[in-house]
């Protein structure tokens, strides 16, 4: 069985970011008609061309405000 390749979806990466202090954690409330008002990490999809710290910065920009563009993500593991 042949799939055709324009109909196939286009594979994609999420990044998920695990923010640590003491004993807390950085959870975000949904606001989608998937899982709305639960709790979950912050995150999302990579971009073409972006680095997994590259986008764990947007996205934690995008989803709490935080974040510095310049310096991405303190003391991020690679």
């Amino acid at each position: 069985m042949e799939r055709d390749a324009a109909k196939a979806p286009a594979p994609r990466v999420a990044v998920v970011l695990f923010l640590l202090k003491d004993k807390s954690v950085l959870l975000g409330r949904r606001r989608s008609s998937v899982g709305d008002s639960t709790f979950a990490l912050p995150g999302g999809h990579l971009e073409f061309g972006e680095s997994f710290e590259e986008c764990a910065a947007r996205e934690l920009r995008e989803e709490s405000g935080s974040g510095d563009k310049q310096n991405g993500i303190p003391n991020s593991y690679k």
